[in-house]
């Protein structure tokens, strides 16, 4: 099964618990989009790197007619480029979400 990352929280979390090593170990293909990958910080994105070399997170880049084609969906105007990215891309590759839950 693939799941999608939908914020670049996700990962913060997972790297404030120290979980990333257990996360990427479960049977899950992780993907996320450049746009999400790109609000993480550099320290954040270096220590995922690993993952990204090990197979176990792909980033993949959205090029601009997703755009396009997401504003023909008329979806909420609150939700930024990060998130119609991560949208667009679970709509593509037929993926579930991992999304933001608050408490």
């Amino acid at each position: 099964m693939r799941i999608t990352v939908t914020d670049a929280c996700i990962f913060i979390d997972l790297l404030d618990c120290q979980a990333c090593e257990a996360f990427f170990q479960l049977s899950f293909k992780v993907v996320t989009s450049y746009q999400v990958w790109m609000e993480l910080d550099k320290e954040h994105r270096g220590i995922l790197e690993k993952g990204v070399d090990a197979g176990q997170l792909t980033i993949i880049k959205i090029t601009e007619d997703f755009v396009q084609k997401i504003q023909n969906k008329q979806l909420s105007s609150s939700l930024s480029i990060a998130n119609l990215s991560v949208w667009y891309l679970a709509e593509k590759m037929r993926t579930s979400f991992l999304p933001v839950m608050e408490l």
